[in-house]
């Protein structure tokens, strides 16, 4: 759900992509003399256009949802009233009274901002003033609007479903540029408000999954060249066919595709197509735990909260071969200054009011020839009162009307139980796969004890576990 206090849509093209189709564009312009833009969201694309000499007459967008729409409506000169949208009684009351198309726009704007924000209970303070203060909201944005509308002003729009744009332009010779959208469902998402405003397309939203690929091959048998958006992996299509690459942070990669590389023979792309590298990550400065490292009831125990890159060094030391992790807090565990354990925590549902309850990503602990349930610890650790404020002043700059419970994890497993779980975690449910594997999510609330008594209670537990170090050579 958008919670951004100043953005109805979100998602848009950024500014480095942006530049780089700007430069295409100026340099096909010569031969083709339209741009086609399906799925044209906030008409970042169609700027590009503008920006690359093209005509506005010559630019072709399309979408299918009512914030996209009502904009395409102002600037490309159609009544806002002839768009099939219904609002509640109270609202259509209002919405009339507005009498320019401009304003009736920025009052449907204004209610689409209200009806995302009041989801979120923490949001109430900017609900309080998107109300209060609703004439001057509308008033700016009647500005903002006025503004686009006389840079924008003269461009096509339809609503129109992306897959019927992809056609033979028998009139026109245009370059197409298709940025779909990548989440499924998302502007369902986006723009549910419930019956306050009423809108359907009666078009069936891209299902990336399952659409992006035949639907860029099809797009390939087209006269015309289709420069695509692509996120996350390229190894499927043509080298040749990528033209732009770039690695934003661990888990986001872009490219930009072109169905007919030839037309960009004489393009230089320095700068523009990378060899993708997983970024370096990096150690903390502190020595990691040994194998015959021992611990005593007054070790030390603490927590430092460390960057993606430093808690995922110890994550693939500890564990090797996983996937990329979306978590969003990442901490060190460190014992007599050693770091002992690498744990990730997702609170976004926390924070926004969604649930009571941490999410544990991942948490690893190194390996060790003393204590044979080393992770055990450390979910001991995480699950204690201490760990509660150590969160919380992790989470500080987010909002604080949040409750934290405890914390939620989902692991998988050769067996039906997880030993590092017993006594401290509670199994909420448990799925078999195919591959024979075990899905087992379970939760608990903080443990009433610190660090320090966790400590001391995992020793004792492990007494009759201790081994003695081996002879070395």
């Amino acid at each position: 759900m958008p919670n951004n206090f100043n953005k109805v849509f979100l998602g848009h093209t950024p500014r480095d992509q942006r530049n780089f189709l700007t430069v295409v564009l100026k340099h096909l312009r010569k031969d083709y003399n339209a741009v086609v833009i399906p799925a044209c969201g906030h008409f970042t694309l169609a700027k590009c256009a503008i920006e690359a000499g093209y005509d506005k007459e010559k630019i072709f967008c399309s979408d299918i949802s009512l914030y996209t729409s009502l904009l395409g409506y102002l600037f490309s000169g159609k009544p806002v009233d002839s768009i099939d949208f219904h609002l509640s009684t109270s609202y259509q009351q209002q919405y009339d009274k507005y009498e320019t198309d401009i304003e009736k726009v920025a009052f449907v704007i204004w209610l689409m901002k209200v009806k995302q924000m009041e989801k979120f209970p923490y949001a109430s303070v900017v609900m309080e003033d998107l109300n209060f203060n609703k004439d001057a909201h509308i008033a700016k944005l009647v500005d903002e609007l006025k503004k686009q509308v006389e840079y924008y002003s003269g461009i096509n729009y339809e609503i129109k479903d992306l897959r019927e744009e992809l056609r033979v332009w028998k009139k026109l010779n245009p370059i197409i540029i298709v940025n779909p959208p990548v989440f499924a469902k998302g502007y369902t998402k986006m723009f549910d408000f419930g019956e306050d405003i009423v809108y359907n397309p009666k078009v069936e939203e891209f299902i990336w999954s399952k659409e992006y690929i035949p639907t860029y091959e099809k797009s390939k048998e087209l006269p015309h060249p289709v420069i695509w958006y692509r996120f996350g992996d390229a190894s499927e299509f043509n080298p040749d066919e990528i033209i732009f690459s770039k690695e934003y942070k661990i888990n986001k990669h872009d490219f930009w595709l072109i169905t007919k590389p030839e037309v960009l023979k004489d393009f230089d792309f320095s700068g523009y197509v990378s060899t993708f590298r997983r970024k370096k990550y990096k150690p903390y400065k502190a020595p990691i735990w040994g194998l015959y490292d021992k611990m005593t009831p007054d070790s030390k125990v603490r927590f430092v909260k460390v960057n993606n890159d430093v808690g995922l060094y110890y994550r693939d030391l500890f564990a090797h071969r996983l996937g990329n992790t979306n978590c969003e807090i990442c901490f060190l565990m460190l014992i007599d200054g050693k770091v002992y354990s690498t744990v990730g925590f997702t609170v976004n549902h926390a924070v926004r009011l969604q649930d009571d309850y941490a999410f544990e990503n991942y948490g690893f602990s190194a390996p060790s020839k003393i204590y044979p349930h080393e992770n055990r610890l450390l979910m001991m650790m995480i699950s204690s009162k201490d760990m509660k404020n150590v969160l919380i002043n992790a989470m500080a700059k987010r909002n604080r009307f949040f409750t934290l419970k405890g914390f939620k994890t989902t692991c998988l497993s050769k067996y039906r139980s997880m030993k590092t779980h017993r006594g401290i975690l509670e199994r909420t449910s448990r799925e078999l796969l195919p591959n024979g594997m075990y899905k087992i999510k379970a939760q608990t609330d903080w443990h009433d004890r610190t660090f320090q008594e966790t400590l001391r209670l995992y020793l004792k537990e492990m007494e009759s576990y201790a081994q003695q170090p081996e002879e070395s050579d």
